[in-house]
């Protein structure tokens, strides 16, 4: 269900919810390690920044209890991210997630690969 929303570029975060195993381990860009509320912060600083946050799916690899998203996330940068004020400008950035599932396929664990900071930078 999770991946079905971010393909109709549905609300990522709040999916997990019912994604995601209770006991989740979130690896963030940052190097921070965390639960539910790790993801669940993430997603609240990204939707301040970029309130219509969208992400494409781009290619979707699955192996054994693995499964590798590569999608396109767009946002207007309304919002501050980090020490970067608000731009008012749509940006676009590639990003990935590595899940891992236990044998009910709900995810226990997430690596989450993206840079919104180096994205408006660059553009």
């Amino acid at each position: 269900r999770w991946i079905s929303q971010i393909q109709r570029g549905g609300d990522v975060f709040g999916m997990m919810e019912v994604a995601a195993h209770p006991d989740i381990v979130v690896h963030l860009p940052d190097g921070a390690t965390g639960g539910l509320d790790s993801w669940r912060q993430y997603g609240a600083i990204l939707r301040t920044a970029f309130p219509d946050l969208t992400a494409a799916l781009e290619s979707l690899t699955v192996a054994d209890d693995r499964i590798l998203m590569q999608m396109e996330l767009q946002g207007t940068q309304t919002g501050p991210l980090d020490v970067v004020a608000p731009t008012n400008r749509q940006v676009t950035s590639p990003a990935a997630t590595v899940t891992r599932l236990d044998e009910t396929g709900r995810i226990v664990e997430m690596w989450v690969y993206l840079n919104m900071a180096a994205a408006i930078f660059r553009q």
